[in-house]
């Protein structure tokens, strides 16, 4: 019978590989996982960027919650509002060959800035607020 399962990878075997003994989660199937490792979020050419990497591993406590952009400097002087959106992603990416691009990604906009010249700022309870190029200011609430 286990033979049969193994050639048919049918009901009760694993999808990839055919034994019955991880038929519900390809995670835990030995082969699947050398030929599909994970994929660490927080590594971008080949550097390690652990801060913004946990904001994209927790990426779903955000996903639904409120992007909100301050403009930089200039776009206060000129007296541009406040704007929000929902936000649907959070990614981590190569910006060039040597450094990352951290961005959170909205409905209607986006903000995100070079990991070496943004960074997190302080500001109100419940928001985590960045501070990017000339003084952007935005910030980021988990979905309620």
């Amino acid at each position: 019978m286990e033979s049969l399962l193994k050639k048919s990878r049918g009901i009760g075997a694993c999808d990839f590989c055919g034994s019955p003994e991880h038929i519900f989660t390809k995670t835990t199937c030995p082969q699947y996982m050398s030929q599909h490792p994970k994929v660490d979020p927080s590594v971008v050419n080949g550097k390690t960027y652990p801060m913004w990497g946990q904001f994209v591993e927790k990426s779903d406590q955000f996903v639904g919650g409120t992007l909100e952009d301050f403009g930089d400097g200039m776009d206060r002087r000129l007296g541009m509002e406040n704007t929000q959106t929902k936000i649907t992603s959070i990614k981590l990416k190569p910006n060039g060959d040597d450094s990352a691009y951290f961005q959170v990604e909205g409905e209607d906009f986006s903000c995100g800035f070079d990991v070496q010249y943004g960074g997190i700022a302080g500001g109100e309870e419940g928001w985590i607020t960045f501070s990017g190029y000339m003084g952007h200011k935005w910030r980021m609430k988990t979905s309620e």
